[in-house]
């Protein structure tokens, strides 16, 4: 027995020497009790020092961490940062501080103005407070934004609002019984149903601009998915190619400045007579032709058409123009009348495919997309001019010079570059 009492004293020694040896750089006793102060002792007082523990606290933490820079360490008695909307009320007793002393330190506190780290977590939690907790959360700013919105903004925009009146308008287009325009369009052909024309005159057998014989437009819908489509009618139009093929190419080609295709077929519905080919494309709501919109009689109040305005056009139609040469195609309708624009300057070049069926057979790709380019400086020339006369030989020459007159000399050079391309 006396073995094992010596045994355990030695236990206890050993344990205690090795308590005593453990690293404190802060320095503060790990010893609980009245004297030592720990955690369980008068609240962290540092050996040898019986005042105020926070005196001694700024300066055991610079011994221990000798990078690190406190903000208040140059003060007197540093205390650390308390928020200033904060009242701390503590009862006093033997191991907490009185109220009024923890009181005097945060009004001291309030006096010294925040130093950058301060900042930094005084700006991270008024942006968590506000935005969120980073939890999924929302902070109090959701509810300030919640409560400062009005009842306007539970509606869509006027513009928006315009926008979608006018698609809704334009697709209940239907011709009325007594129509003199009815007997020459058809209840529906083969997919399509609610054809309206789009043509002013059915009765005209005009050329269209592609100079691809007589053509007819309507507006329809489509059985298979409820969207609205343009068919455009071609009579006695000379097939030169195969029409399968070249609906299949253009039918994958999606870019947001090119009238998608949607089908090509023959349909004798027209007429119940003579075969025609159709071409049916995506109906672009509420857009008018470049023609239409900027080459009309000039008046007093029409002023010159903005340079911001002219490099738009010029990044949308290159851009479709890249997109299609880069698959070894070109579109060889590239014209004002062909060209569609809507409210928003958006541009869309239409007829695709078209005179790849029933124009004339160049196989020489470079050839036609050398076409495509001259093509578009023509465009661009006769929508700043507001003439579709603005490209002929005997006005080419003014033309230009009103270019460099009223815009940037960059945008005469660019449009040059294209008119010459061999």
């Amino acid at each position: 027995q006396q073995q094992q009492q010596q045994k355990q004293q030695q236990q206890q020694q050993q344990h205690q020497h090795q308590h005593n040896q453990l690293p404190n750089p802060v320095g503060f006793s790990l010893k609980n009790g009245p004297s030592g102060g720990g955690l369980g002792g008068t609240g962290m007082v540092g050996r040898g020092n019986t005042g105020n523990p926070l005196n001694s606290f700024p300066s055991a933490l610079t011994s221990a961490l000798p990078n690190a820079t406190l903000p208040h360490a140059a003060l007197p008695n540093a205390q650390l940062p308390f928020p200033s909307n904060v009242n701390v009320q503590m009862p006093a007793g033997p191991d907490l501080y009185p109220a009024s002393a923890l009181n005097m330190l945060l009004q001291q506190q309030q006096q010294h103005a925040a130093s950058p780290l301060e900042q930094q977590l005084l700006e991270r939690a008024t942006s968590a407070n506000f935005g969120g907790d980073g939890f999924g959360r929302m902070g109090m700013g959701h509810r300030r934004r919640q409560q400062t919105r009005s009842l306007y903004d539970l509606f869509p925009s006027e513009q928006l609002r315009q926008d979608l009146a006018t698609r809704g308008a334009q697709t209940a287009l239907m011709l009325e019984p007594g129509a003199p325009r009815l007997q020459h369009t058809p209840h529906t052909v083969q997919d399509f149903h609610t054809l309206f024309p789009l043509d002013a005159n059915l009765e005209d057998h005009e050329v269209g601009s592609l100079a691809c014989g007589s053509t007819k437009v309507y507006k329809a819908v489509s059985r298979a998915d409820g969207s609205t489509v343009v068919l455009r009618r071609l009579e006695a139009a000379k097939v030169t190619q195969h029409f399968d093929a070249v609906r299949k190419a253009w039918m994958d080609l999606v870019h947001p400045n090119i009238v998608r295709l949607r089908n090509i077929f023959i349909s004798n519905e027209w007429d119940g007579v003579s075969n025609s080919l159709t071409f049916a494309h995506d109906f672009i709501f509420g857009a008018m032709t470049l023609h239409e919109r900027f080459m009309r009689p000039l008046s007093a109040d029409m002023g010159d058409i903005s340079e911001d305005l002219v490099w738009s056009y010029v990044a949308q139609l290159s851009s479709a123009m890249r997109f299609v040469h880069c698959r070894n195609k070109a579109f060889r309708c590239i014209n004002a009348a062909k060209v569609l624009v809507t409210a928003q300057h958006r541009l869309y070049i239409n007829g695709s495919a078209i005179l790849d069926v029933v124009g004339d057979r160049k196989p020489n790709l470079v050839d036609l997309q050398a076409e495509d380019v001259r093509n578009l400086g023509t465009v661009l020339l006769q929508t700043i001019c507001r003439s579709s006369d603005a490209c002929l030989p005997h006005n080419l020459a003014t033309s230009v010079d009103y270019v460099n007159a009223h815009y940037n000399p960059d945008l005469k050079q660019f449009i040059v570059f294209l008119i010459t391309q061999p």
